[in-house]
């Protein structure tokens, strides 16, 4: 990191706050909202700096980002080149080492096929927003990225309007999704098309919006998150279907409809939806489940090394283990809990074993804090009802435990694992305000009752 990047990256930075100052006052934005957004961005750009500093000065290189800015480099001097062998690289109709004079540009990190190489696509016309310099490009990825944050939590305080500030708190100030969710990276890319789709769909259900108008957006994002990353994919589209079932069988006023025929045509559309992933994952290789298993079991060899490779030079000194288990459906199925539970709770105090775990292991310990607090409060039953009430909270929890237990399977590292959980990290913080507010608000009503 020199005088020029360090330059660069603190221009950018000062340009990236006039522009979001600017935009509030030419849409005068309510005053409480623009204060948000303001403050919003300027942690999202914090977040990048501090993303690019970890980076440089304690892990001592770039990491997948820096990979992807290579590749994006070259990449935009191939179109330069000839925009004809772009798109044909960028589609796989030619590969790269088939391009002319290729050794002059040299070679990918990734290639077509993988998703790290769509990262490279996307990534490449960042490079020229940030004059082809690594840290300038990352302030332009974090500021671009925000916008999809922004709409989460747009989406998050319009289904609860007197919970603002904690979907502020949800989206922008988690520690782990400042830096991590801040930087050149797929999980900072997902969670904002996140953001994006659950917007599109909230407008959606509030009749705001025009289906067929959006739609094509609407998938065009979905198909988007699954070339980055397709389990987020299968755990948001899950989420959703189940939240649109609750949600028709919410607004129905027969008792008889709700308690009668609600189980039979859940289980109806449970097994429907069942047989079409079926049929989708018999299509696609990367959705079958010895597919997953044997992927799993690739990252966890990983991310997990016994001997050598566990020192803080490999970057595997912060392993962890779920123990054995059988590769079957049902040796998977009884490591739902210890992967839930390493997601959303772990490490623990104890297993921290470099600075930056300690960070991570706080604010895991908060998090375990907050769902302490609301498993042993008395009437828990009632808790429990507040979820099954609310189709939207039902849908963040559906998502996040889908999620909680792909990323705690697979990991088998607590650095990679801070990273991966980025996009489930909103959908918890949030839900768990949600239900504190919901009981609060039930306990009130109850009292004046009782008075």
């Amino acid at each position: 990191m020199g005088f020029t990047d360090v330059f660069l990256m603190l221009v950018y930075v000062l340009m990236g706050m006039l522009l979001v100052m600017s935009f509030v006052r030419v849409r005068s934005v309510d005053f409480m909202e623009a204060n948000r957004m303001t403050i919003g961005m300027g942690i999202k750009l914090a977040g990048a700096v501090l993303f690019l500093l970890i980076y440089e000065f304690y892990f001592g290189y770039g990491g997948d980002s820096r990979a992807y800015y290579d590749d994006a480099m070259k990449l935009k001097m191939l179109f330069f080149q000839s925009p004809k062998d772009f798109f044909q690289v960028v589609v796989g109709s030619k590969s790269w080492y088939e391009i002319p004079n290729v050794r002059q540009i040299g070679g990918l990190n990734f290639h077509f096929g993988s998703k790290e190489f769509v990262m490279d696509v996307i990534v490449s016309p960042f490079t020229f927003l940030g004059l082809s310099n690594y840290y300038a490009t990352t302030i332009v990825f974090a500021f671009t990225s925000f916008f999809g944050y922004w709409y989460l939590y747009k989406a998050f305080s319009q289904r609860y309007p007197l919970l603002k500030f904690w979907a502020f708190i949800s989206v922008f100030c988690i520690p782990s999704l400042v830096i991590w969710g801040s930087g050149i990276a797929k999980e900072n890319l997902v969670l904002a098309l996140l953001g994006l789709f659950l917007y599109g769909v909230v407008k959606i259900s509030e009749r705001k919006i025009h289906v067929l108008k959006y739609v094509g957006v609407l998938l065009f994002i979905v198909v988007l998150i699954g070339f980055v990353k397709i389990y987020v994919m299968i755990s948001l589209l899950v989420a959703v279907l189940l939240w649109a079932v609750s949600g028709i069988w919410k607004k129905s006023t027969s008792i008889v409809l709700r308690r009668v025929f609600k189980p039979i045509v859940s289980v109806g559309v449970l097994i429907a939806a069942m047989f079409a992933i079926s049929i989708v994952m018999e299509k696609n290789e990367k959705l079958q489940f010895d597919y997953f298993i044997a992927k799993a079991g690739d990252m966890q060899d990983w991310h997990y090394k016994e001997g050598a490779n566990t020192s803080e030079e490999h970057g595997r000194g912060s392993s962890y283990t779920l123990g054995e288990y059988e590769p079957t459906i049902l040796g998977t199925a009884k490591m739902i809990l210890p992967s839930v539970n390493v997601t959303l709770f772990r490490p623990y105090i104890w297993e921290a074993n470099s600075s930056i775990v300690v960070f991570v292991a706080l604010e895991s310990l908060m998090l375990l804090l907050a769902a302490l607090y609301i498993i042993t409060r008395r009437n828990f039953y009632r808790r429990f009802r507040v979820i099954l009430d609310d189709p939207f909270l039902m849908m963040m929890w559906t998502y996040t435990l889908i999620l909680a237990f792909i990323v705690g399977f697979t990991s088998y590292n607590f650095g990679a694992l801070d990273r991966y959980k980025i996009p489930l990290f909103p959908f918890y913080v949030f839900s768990m305000m949600v239900i504190i507010h919901k009981v609060k608000k039930k306990n009130i009503i109850l009292n004046q009752i009782k008075q």
